[in-house]
């Protein structure tokens, strides 16, 4: 193989498309651990990865469930970390009123790096992840992940979701940095579409 075409094995991209040297570490004091679900590795733009190397304390696991996840486990068996879901529902907290977490104990989150319907299938499939407490916010701004439809006007990407969670909790921290590389990575990915469709174009 052509070394042009071996991937980064930071972020999985050729050298072309590798975006390592745009990565400014956001070091929150906020743990998330995301889920992530084998079909989003083949995502052009897979904002999981990305929160992921954005965040140096965060973890990245791709399995269909986690009730059995030996990563999992034990970040659930560290008694000094308030673990919860980042999932909507009537019950959940809302991350408005800042964190869930008591005193002297950090918060954990967990996000299922998924489609809407595949994250639900992997909580049912997660009892433990499915019995801790959940989080949400108020719906705000639309995405901006222009180049993947998202089923309603409230959805977020992974990266979205978390720069949201982090603005709310954590509000002195410049969560930013998330936003303009996610924002950077989408229009390197609609340049290049634009430029593969022109090519195909001229071709014919």
């Amino acid at each position: 193989m052509s070394s042009e075409r071996i991937p980064c094995p930071r972020c999985l991209h050729s050298p072309r498309t590798c975006y390592c040297a745009r990565l400014e570490p956001v070091r929150a004091r906020t743990r998330f651990v995301i889920l992530q679900h084998p079909s989003e590795r083949r995502v052009a733009v897979g904002t999981g990865r990305l929160t992921h190397l954005l965040l140096p304390g965060s973890n990245l696991f791709c399995e269909t469930a986690f009730e059995t996840h030996p990563g999992v486990e034990a970040i659930l068996a560290d008694p000094t970390h308030h673990a919860v879901t980042l999932y909507p529902g009537a019950e959940a907290w809302p991350l408005e009123r800042g964190s869930p977490a008591p005193e002297g104990r950090a918060l954990t989150v967990f996000v299922f790096d998924a489609s809407w319907s595949i994250a639900k299938k992997m909580l049912h499939r997660s009892p433990r992840l499915a019995s801790l407490p959940r989080v949400s916010f108020s719906p705000g701004p639309g995405s901006e992940y222009r180049i993947r439809r998202q089923p309603a006007p409230h959805c977020l990407s992974t990266i979205e979701a978390v720069h949201r969670v982090l603005a709310l909790v954590e509000p002195a921290l410049d969560a930013e940095v998330l936003m303009r590389l996610f924002r950077h990575r989408v229009e390197a990915q609609l340049r290049f579409e634009r430029e593969a469709a022109s090519t195909a174009e001229a071709s014919r």
